[in-house]
This record gives structure tokens, C-alpha cells and sequence, in this order.
């Protein structure tokens, strides 16, 4: 017990011998991580969940009956019907690249950014930000989750600006929901001008009937989809300007920087400790003079 007191007084003695070493590393620490943090730039994140059901309208040859020409065979409208393809579609460049368009991002995302050096230089000219530098932006903040139980997907977007974050969001559904607007119309139109070029090359009084039901069906496909607000899917809960910051974590930047620095001092303190321990043993003791009779 005698020992533990007295390593425990050892250990506070040497802290009190060099608190300098302390406070030249700590408040520095301390004061540059609030500094830091000060400096950061408040980051919010617009987020939106929609959940996907597609309708089949696929018109099978079983339904119509008889056999039909195989032209006929591949007719139905086929919008993306997997949960994996509409998440693909939502990260792939080519969206990214139509909502940067539609809402003038590169703007909005590049404008406040000033290189330090053609600051200080001003005959150093920067490049401007192309398409490729908002496609990566936009990737670095841009995210999408599904959720295996309640079978939904998660789209949420992160910027300096609330407003703007909340705005990338709602683009992202609304150019969604126009890519599958424009395919289902786009493969219905197909149909319906195949069906019409068969439907005169046939005199078949049955087949030309099979013909009319599947045209009526096309028909009614493109002006469902052109009726609907969304096609497909259901905004469960639509994007808002987000009230609170999710970046930077103040407090707990500013404690892990003091930590750190904490744990470095003690580090360096103890080292200094024993190095002055190790010289002090390897200088030569004093010979004791010799004894007179």
C-alpha cells in the first residue's frame, strides 16, 4: 500500500516538475480544435423516403390464346420492377449529371470555393469546375439506402445550405419519376406502332381482335401514366428543409483534440522523465577521499 501511495505521489511529482510541457501542448490543442470547429461550415442533410411498387402490365400470349405470331410475343410495357435497378439508377452518373443541369448546381456548389494559392497569387488562374467535378461532388454526398423490413428507400443528400439540400432531394425524385414516366410511354408508343403495323399485314378476324385488346391496353398504360403525380412509387415522406446541423460535432471534436493531446503530453513527459533518469545514473560517482590514520 506504502509502494502505491508512493508511485502515485512519484506520478504527480513529475507532472507538477513539467506542467510546462503540459500547457505548451494541451491549450494550444485546446484552443485550436474550438478555433477549427468555429471555422467549419454548418453541414445539413435533406433526406426523403419513397417506397417502389411497379405495376405488371406485361400481356402474356397465354391471356390472349391461340398462336399468335411471335412478333407479338415481347409486347407489354415493362417499367424497371426491381428494387436493385431503381437504386442503381439513383446513383448513376447520368442522374446526377440531369439534376446538376436542372438546377444549375455547379454554381451553387463551387462558387464559395477559393483556392488559397490564386488568393495570394492573382495572376494564377483556377479551371473552372466542369461536370465531372459536380458528379463527384455530388457522390461524396449524395446516399441511398433501402430498408429490408419496411421495404423503402431512403434518399438524402448533405450541403452547407438547408434549403439547397432539401431542393437536390426533391429533383432526385422528380427526375426519377420522369425517367420512368418517360420509359413507360416511350416502350407503350413502341408497342402500340408495331401492333398498328401488324394489325395491317393480317386478315385473321381473331387475331386482328387480340390485336385492338392489346392496343386498347397500351392506350390505357400511357394515359394512366400520364394521370399520375408519381408512377410507381409513393413519396411516404417527402423532403424538408432540415432545422439542425448532423456536422461538424463540436463537442466532441474539441474533447477527442484535448484527449489526444492529454495522452501525447503525459507521453512525452514520462519520456523526458526517463531520460534524465538514465543520464543520472551513467555519471560517475565521486571517489571518496582516503582515510588519515
Amino acid at each position: 500500500m506504502e509502494q502505491e501511495q508512493l508511485s502515485i505521489l512519484d506520478f504527480l511529482r513529475i507532472l507538477r516538475k513539467r506542467k510546462r510541457i503540459f500547457f505548451l501542448l494541451c491549450i494550444p490543442a485546446l484552443i485550436g480544435s474550438i478555433v477549427g470547429c468555429l471555422l467549419m461550415d454548418k453541414i445539413y442533410q435533406a433526406d426523403a423516403v419513397i417506397s417502389y411498387t411497379p405495376r405488371d402490365n406485361k400481356v402474356g400470349l397465354g391471356t390472349l390464346g391461340g398462336d399468335l405470331p411471335d412478333i407479338l410475343s415481347p409486347f407489354g410495357v415493362s417499367p424497371p420492377s426491381d428494387i436493385g435497378e431503381i437504386i442503381r439508377l439513383l446513383k448513376s452518373r447520368s442522374m446526377a449529371e440531369e439534376v446538376i443541369e436542372n438546377k444549375h448546381l455547379l454554381k451553387v456548389f463551387f462558387e464559395d470555393e477559393k483556392p488559397l494559392l490564386p488568393t495570394l497569387l492573382p495572376f494564377l488562374k483556377t479551371k473552372p469546375a466542369t461536370m465531372w467535378d459536380g458528379i463527384r461532388y455530388m457522390a461524396d454526398r449524395f446516399d441511398v439506402e433501402y430498408d429490408t423490413k419496411t421495404k423503402t428507400i431512403e434518399i438524402s443528400f448533405e450541403f452547407n445550405d438547408p434549403e439547397v439540400a432539401a431542393q437536390v432531394v426533391q429533383e432526385y425524385i422528380d427526375v426519377l419519376n420522369k425517367r420512368i414516366k418517360g420509359n413507360t410511354i416511350t416502350d407503350a408508343q413502341n408497342v402500340i406502332k408495331s401492333l398498328k403495323e401488324e394489325l395491317s399485314d393480317t386478315d385473321d378476324i381473331y387475331l386482328r381482335e387480340k390485336i385492338y385488346q392489346m392496343l386498347a391496353s397500351q392506350i390505357q398504360e400511357i394515359t394512366f401514366a400520364e394521370s399520375q403525380k408519381y408512377l410507381n412509387f409513393e413519396v411516404i415522406d417527402p423532403p424538408r428543409v432540415p432545422d439542425k446541423k448532423i456536422k461538424p460535432k463540436r463537442r466532441l471534436i474539441v474533447a477527442v483534440s484535448f484527449m489526444a493531446a492529454l495522452f501525447f503530453s503525459v507521453l512525452i513527459i514520462f519520456f523526458l522523465e526517463h531520460i534524465e533518469r538514465l543520464r543520472n545514473l551513467s555519471r560517475p560517482t565521486k571517489a571518496s577521499a582516503p582515510k588519515t590514520r
